[in-house]
């Protein structure tokens, strides 16, 4: 996975973040629905291998550049939980959330979310997989573009 498809993915996903985000009377329950779902886990993970990418990459980065990165992950991290409220309370009320966090309570519910979450890693590695190959393609064309 190339930091350059990490980078673009975690940016892209930044641009969609709202800088803060007020009360919503479901906000807990969303709270609630990250954890349960493994979301707010897969939110964390991915800034995780991102810094481990970056350290790869970049070894000899001083430890200043590293405390100034976790602290942009951090708030990363933050910033796509409040996200993931606003989005989900405008589309679900607190009568909608209690429902859904009823369903995952339920075997049914249990079930979908062991296979949800045993999938994403699939999911995202299918995804950079293909991001890559976009990439790689793009970057053929645009040096391409550049010679005479």
């Amino acid at each position: 996975m190339s930091s350059r498809t990490i980078i673009s993915f975690m940016f892209l996903l930044s641009a969609l973040v709202m800088p803060s985000i007020g009360y919503c009377e479901q906000r807990e329950d969303i709270l609630t629905f990250l954890k349960v779902t493994g979301m707010e886990e897969g939110i964390s993970r991915g800034a995780k291998l991102y810094r481990d990418e970056i350290k790869k990459n970049y070894p000899n980065a001083p430890e200043s550049f590293y405390k100034s990165l976790d602290s942009d992950l951090k708030k990363y991290v933050t910033e796509m939980k409040s996200y993931y409220v606003k989005l989900y309370s405008k589309e679900f009320s607190k009568e909608d959330m209690k429902s859904i966090l009823s369903f995952l309570e339920t075997p049914a519910g249990k079930k979908f979310v062991v296979i949800n979450t045993e999938k994403l890693p699939q999911i995202y590695e299918l995804t950079n997989k293909k991001m890559k190959e976009v990439d790689e393609r793009v970057e053929k064309r645009l040096k391409d573009m550049k010679r005479p």
